[in-house]
């Protein structure tokens, strides 16, 4: 299972099997499969998505998606590459506590770095006539105040001219919130504008003006957008005094490529989280104008002594971690760049370049499967059409930034328990990723029927069998993010199709045969809607159309002319290959095959009833069962306040807790495994199997 070239395909060689092997796929749980080109929209645009059906109005499961489970399956046994990986080269970031804006320092970008020298930025303050620095921001009053100062004139980075006052915040009528100062803008205009007099400062309850006589200073506007609800101001860096009893504190201090690439790293983890938001900030919105700095653009410095540690772009602000993922991927584990280093997958099933092709260079390699159309052979109705369209939940999207989930040590285990929530402790240079992303299969040994059927009225907090249907959205979930479904493909469907190959050794045939004819009680998963509990699938073999010929006696029935049977010889390569490959699983990869079974066989209870499998909930299980819950990003603010659980082996007791919206649980750790896991490195180098 070492990486290394091809067999090729010029001709069939004498050491190498080929033919071909039926294959028949039962649904255990309903399949979804969406006709995403024929939604169906009512008269207020809401879409609904049919079963996507041939001709005959059997369910039409394409060989593609097939083929690209057995290709999940085949890498993970394998100890393979990844066959796709994305770009992932840019570090992601994390966001920081609120307090970490008392360390951020006004700055503006004097010059950008070049082949031959550092940029430079300038860091200012304002100080009182006779103090000395002390960190004080100037606020620009730009929202919910009933004397904001009108900034949608202008764009971010205008230089500006404006009557700033000191300011004295004390605490709220509760007595929440600290004593501190801050300059407060009065008067805003393009400079050689502004009036020769200032108006009064703004005040209220818990702002008092200091008594200072007004500033008249130039500056940049540091203009983000209304980005979230309770923000009413904007800031202001200044760059020079015109008048009034203040002066400049200025320092210079060396702006470098790792500053920028920091910078850029920063702002795209901001448009990943955001989730095509529209109100979010302009950095998310403008992200393309933001990500490239230019001379006069303000910034906010993080600073250690005198020098700049980072830029970014909010108060509020995000670290990128030392690594890209790509970076603490490894080589051996991204996709192949040599076609004479092809780990299995790639020969098996075939290989793209990641950088396209380039001149004398190989741009693919065609696989040696390939999948017959695959044919519906239920009799009888095989797709189940709802009473009412199904609202389905919404699926997460990944949060590889969630670092406690995504990497391990250096051995590919889990990080320690109350890992610290800091850009240092996450994609660092002795981490690695821990695995493969698997969904586990959703094992219910007693579900009943109507569980799968949901009628008029039913919604994801209903309780069937005990279990909640968690794959509905939870009630007020928007319609704008979900998607309805007429229907599905019911449990106990089954299809057919023969896979066909060539040229195969012996290792990589029983690696195929164990993946279609995988131990029992273990599923592949197939379709949408995968972490919700669709598309688990029963494989197997259909030893009657399975023929398998080792090279020479293919040889040997194209230089004989007389009928040739060998129903018992394929029976007994089938046999003799997959035992082998399992024997090698079991001695050189034991802990692929054990996470590998963990995920397609479920997690069972110890009366083998089976755990439910869901996102994260917040809640106290004491008190009763904790339905499903519209936001389960909230699991994970709890997770880094409190416990800082890292995502735990996958095996039979895998679980995470219920975790209480602001005090640690104190319930059962069972019934928290779903979506798609993360499994730590087993194996050759750092390629992991799935945990």
């Amino acid at each position: 299972m070492a990486d290394g070239p091809p067999a090729g395909h010029d001709r069939y060689r004498s050491d190498r099997f080929h033919g071909r092997v039926a294959v028949t796929i039962e649904t255990v749980t309903p399949l979804l499969l969406l006709d995403t080109a024929r939604p169906v929209q009512d008269q207020d645009g809401l879409r609904t998505f049919p079963v996507r059906v041939d001709a005959d109005g059997r369910p039409l499961l394409e060989a593609t998606a097939v083929k690209g489970m057995l290709r999940s399956a085949f890498e993970a046994v394998t100890n393979s590459r990844f066959g796709v990986f994305g770009p992932h080269d840019t570090p992601l970031a994390i966001r920081q506590p609120a307090k970490s804006a008392l360390d951020l320092r006004a700055a503006v970008v004097q010059s950008l770095p070049t082949a031959g020298a550092d940029g430079r930025l300038l860091v200012t303050e304002l100080v009182p006539a006779g103090e000395d620095p002390s960190g004080l921001q100037v606020w620009v009053p730009a929202y919910t105040s009933p004397r904001s100062v009108d900034v949608a004139r202008f764009e971010h980075g205008d230089e500006v001219e404006a009557w700033v006052h000191l300011i004295r915040r004390d605490p709220g009528q509760r007595g929440r919130g600290a004593t501190f100062r801050i300059w407060r803008v009065s008067d805003l205009e393009r400079r050689g504008r502004l009036a020769p007099t200032a108006s009064d400062p703004v005040e209220g309850r818990a702002y008092r003006a200091e008594g200072l006589a007004p500033v008249r200073v130039v500056g940049r506007l540091m203009k983000s957008g209304k980005s979230f609800m309770k923000k009413h101001d904007e800031r202001l860096v200044v760059t020079e005094v015109l008048e009034g009893p203040a002066s400049l504190e200025c320092q210079t201090a060396n702006l470098t490529t790792r500053h920028l690439s920091s910078w850029r790293a920063v702002i795209d983890s901001y448009v990943a989280a955001s989730d095509g938001r529209k109100d979010a900030a302009a950095y998310v919105t403008d992200h393309e104008r933001w990500r490239d700095l230019e001379p006069g653009r303000p910034v906010h410095a993080v600073m250690v002594g005198r020098d700049v540690d980072r830029i970014v772009p909010s108060m509020i602000g995000r670290a990128p971690f030392a690594r890209s993922p790509r970076e603490v991927a490894g080589p051996d584990l991204l996709p192949a760049t040599d076609p004479d280093r092809l780990s299995p997958a790639d020969r098996v099933f075939g290989w793209v370049a990641p950088a396209g092709p380039a001149d004398g260079t190989v741009a693919a390699y065609r696989g040696h499967v390939r999948l017959d159309p695959v044919v519906c052979v239920t009799d009888g109705q095989a797709v189940h059409r709802l009473e009412v369209s199904a609202k389905l939940a919404v699926l997460n999207s990944p949060k590889p930034s969630q670092f406690r989930f995504y990497v391990g040590d250096g051995r590919g285990e889990p990080l320690r328990r109350g890992t610290a929530h800091s850009a240092s402790m996450g994609y660092a240079p002795d981490q690695t990723l821990r695995g493969r992303k698997v969904y586990v299969h959703h094992h219910h040994k007693d579900l009943p029927p109507e569980y799968w059927a949901p009628g008029p009225g039913a919604t994801a907090e209903d309780r069937v069998g005990g279990t909640f249907r968690s794959y509905l959205a939870p009630g007020g979930t928007p319609d704008s993010v979900t998607r309805r479904v007429e229907g599905w493909v019911p449990a106990g469907t089954r299809f057919a199709t023969t896979v066909r190959f060539d040229n195969l050794t012996g290792t990589e045939l029983g690696a195929l045969l164990w993946v279609l004819d995988p131990p029992s009680g273990a599923h592949h998963r197939l379709g949408g809607g995968r972490p919700l509990g669709f598309g688990s699938v029963r494989v197997g073999l259909d030893l009657a159309g399975t023929q398998v010929l080792a090279g020479r006696a293919v040889a040997g029935r194209y230089t004989s002319l007389a009928p040739q049977s060998d129903a018992s010889d394929s029976a007994r390569i089938v046999s003799l290959c997959r035992s082998k490959f399992d024997d090698v699983l079991r001695e050189a990869l034991p802990q692929v095959r054990k996470a590998w079974l963990a995920a397609a066989c479920g997690f069972q209870t110890s009366d083998g009833a089976g755990a439910p499998v869901h996102y994260p909930r917040t809640g106290d299980p004491s008190a009763g069962p904790v339905p499903p819950q519209r936001e389960s990003y909230k699991w994970f603010v709890a997770n880094t306040r409190d416990r800082r659980l890292p995502l735990p082996e996958l095996g039979p007791d895998f679980g995470l807790p219920y975790l209480e919206d602001r005090d640690t649980s104190r319930g059962s750790t069972r019934g928290m495994g779903g979506g798609a896991r993360r499994g730590n490195a087993q194996g050759r180098g750092r390629r992991g199997g799935p945990r």
